[in-house]
């Protein structure tokens, strides 16, 4: 394998990886949440 296959292999690698990472996110933002988080005020009763 050539130095410039080698770069095409690796940048290819790293936009599936970009990709992938992507997906998850979109897709774990769909899941059913089993705790409010930190940051969304319904925990605080304060008016």
């Amino acid at each position: 394998m050539s130095l410039q296959g080698l770069v095409v292999f690796l940048i290819v690698l790293a936009a599936i990886a970009y990709v992938g990472s992507i997906s998850y996110k979109k897709l774990a933002a769909f899941s059913p949440k089993k705790a409010c988080g930190s940051d969304c005020g319904c925990g605080t009763k304060t008016r």
